[in-house]
């Protein structure tokens, strides 16, 4: 997630190749992309890195929905609290996902 919202949440976000140095058996070393949802200009195959991001979200909001005990008001209330908050994420990362002309950082401004 803080990868989504560095690259795509923050006005000051810009491409950052991440790349890790590889040593094959032979002894050459090269270098490739960290993750394989990224291009070599340091932009992200966005449709696969926002679905991807969804899904830990919500597969972390059902795991919390079924283990945050709810036996008093006050607990109950801080699990809507903690679903709203994560809820409020999912769909932060659809708004960014339907905007194909911008990077996502104009939707913070409104």
């Amino acid at each position: 997630m803080s990868l989504v919202e560095g690259a795509y949440a923050t006005p000051s976000a810009a491409a950052t190749n991440l790349r890790q140095a590889y040593r094959q058996k032979s002894g050459r070393r090269f270098t490739a992309s960290k993750m394989s949802l990224q291009r070599p200009s340091g932009r992200f195959e966005e449709h696969h890195l926002f679905a991807a991001a969804k899904r830990q979200l919500v597969i972390f909001r059902d795991q919390m929905i079924q283990r945050m005990p709810t036996d008093t008001p006050q607990e109950r209330a801080e699990q809507v609290a903690e679903i709203a908050d994560i809820e409020d994420r999912i769909f932060m990362i659809e708004e960014i996902h339907e905007c194909p002309a911008t990077s996502g950082t104009d939707l913070l401004a409104s």
